[in-house]
């Protein structure tokens, strides 16, 4: 029998809209566009659309290729087929309650295709080698050198933690499951299923603790037994963190980057217990306020009694303070960064909702100023421009310059502020601040950094 003819046996008896539909929900599961599949199987993006309407038959090459990109038996893309809680096997460690009818179709769903998508022992050997480095009593700098991460971090000021499991190996997807997510380890397979409703920084959090579960999973067995675990967006009791690189803020806020910040900022350990200080170091390390304050302590950069005080700090009230009398009605949807001349150079990821309170030592005195069209011609809104007088009480000192703006409609690139002497013959120029804007990363349903498995 030829292999066209087999496949024809899977839907002889069917109707091609079932077969479709299939095709249709699978690629749509991972977040794969029609263009991109259409290129992987040769076929136009058309034809593709007229399989998955069912109006065409897809042949034999079409079906495999789908089977092999969507980690799908070909079984599959014929028979109905329902989800019961009872098909989940008796070794998954969180309780049946956690998951609704939906989200037992969706681990479901996510274990079948996430054991086909992971290559075999693809992740194994890469957690294997990150274990070696934490049984040699290794600095969190040679940590994240193994985990492909520490230059990175350097450079961008936040551990790309997303990207680091794409590396790994670790078939990663999201979707809009009513848990926050799951790590799962099956026959040397791993995968981690995700709330898409999450924010990222939550998400971020629940990638540094899935790895962590893996690297425990790995040191206490081998892999030898299945594990499943549901994971929390909440950092919960203080004492669940033990001071080890394998914790998920050690992984996400090593020493190493925390130090670095305060050098840039040249604060002492008594200014990184100011709630402000936090606030700011946490939209740059890319986490929120209460994950800042828990690494800041086991890192020893502040006291228990510090943490403890900083947990009970109003966030919202914080923003509020920094905004003084300009506060917008979405203040707990919004972040408020604050820039000055300390930071030049600096990367920010900031969402077109959020308030840059940009400060700047102003020399007026001796008629220079500075120029913010360059922020409006961007798309920036300018919602304040305000200066004050340096409070030092000399003579001449320079004035600070607040601008209160919001990258309302503003594409990703570089930009530079100048101070300068308009009114002169020849416009002279005092000093710049220049800062580069990145908008938040936009994830989708599907895989993480969605790639085919592969070469066919």
């Amino acid at each position: 029998m030829t292999i066209r003819a087999e496949a024809k046996n899977y839907f002889a008896d069917q109707d091609y809209r079932l077969t479709g539909r299939r095709l249709w929900q699978a690629r749509r599961y991972l977040g794969y566009s029609r263009e991109r599949i259409s290129v992987e199987l040769g076929i136009e993006p058309a034809q593709l659309r007229n399989i998955e309407l069912g109006l065409v038959e897809p042949n034999k090459e079409i079906l495999s290729k789908c089977s092999y990109l969507y980690g799908r038996p070909l079984d599959w893309f014929a028979k109905a087929s329902k989800i019961h809680a009872s098909d989940i096997p008796s070794f998954y460690t969180f309780p049946p309650s956690a998951f609704s009818k939906k989200d037992w179709e969706e681990f479901r769903n996510f274990r079948e295709v996430s054991s086909s998508l992971t290559k075999k022992n693809s992740a194994t050997e890469q957690i294997a080698k990150l274990n070696a480095v934490l049984q040699q009593n290794a600095s969190s700098e040679e940590f994240h050198e193994a985990l492909n991460t520490y230059d990175s971090s350097m450079k961008t000021g936040h551990v790309d933690i997303l990207n680091a499991l794409s590396r790994i190996g670790i078939t990663t997807i999201f979707r809009p499951i009513g848990i926050f997510g799951v790590v799962i380890i099956q026959d040397c397979k791993t995968g981690i299923l995700l709330s898409i409703s999450e924010s990222m920084s939550a998400l971020r959090f629940g990638v540094a603790s899935a790895l962590q579960k893996l690297l425990a999973a790995y040191q206490n067995n081998g892999w030898k037994q299945n594990l499943s675990n549901l994971l929390s967006p909440n950092l919960g009791n203080n004492d669940l963190f033990p001071d080890n690189l394998s914790s998920p803020l050690n992984i996400l806020l090593p020493k190493f980057l925390l130090a670095s910040l305060q050098s840039k900022f040249k604060w002492t350990n008594r200014d990184l217990a100011d709630p402000f200080n936090i606030y700011q170091a946490s939209l740059r390390l890319q986490t929120n306020y209460s994950e800042t304050v828990h690494a800041l302590a086991q890192q020893g950069f502040i006291s228990k009694i510090d943490r403890s005080e900083l947990l009970k700090v109003d966030i919202n009230q914080l923003k509020k303070t920094i905004l003084e009398d300009r506060i917008p009605e979405n203040i707990d949807c919004i972040d408020v960064w604050c820039l000055s001349q300390e930071e030049e150079g600096t990367e920010i990821r900031a969402k077109p909702e959020d308030v840059f309170v940009i400060k700047l030592r102003e020399n007026a005195s001796a008629g220079y100023c500075w120029e913010f069209d360059e922020l409006k011609e961007v798309g920036f809104e300018i919602l304040n421009d305000t200066y004050s007088i340096d409070n030092s009480g000399n003579f001449g000192n320079p004035s600070i310059r607040t601008c209160h703006a919001q990258p309302t409609n503003v594409a990703d690139g570089n930009f530079e502020l100048v101070e300068s002497c308009p009114w002169k013959r020849i416009p002279t120029q005092k000093n710049a601040f220049s800062f580069t804007y990145r908008s938040p990363i936009e994830l989708k349903q599907g895989l993480l950094y969605p790639d085919l498995v592969g070469k066919l």
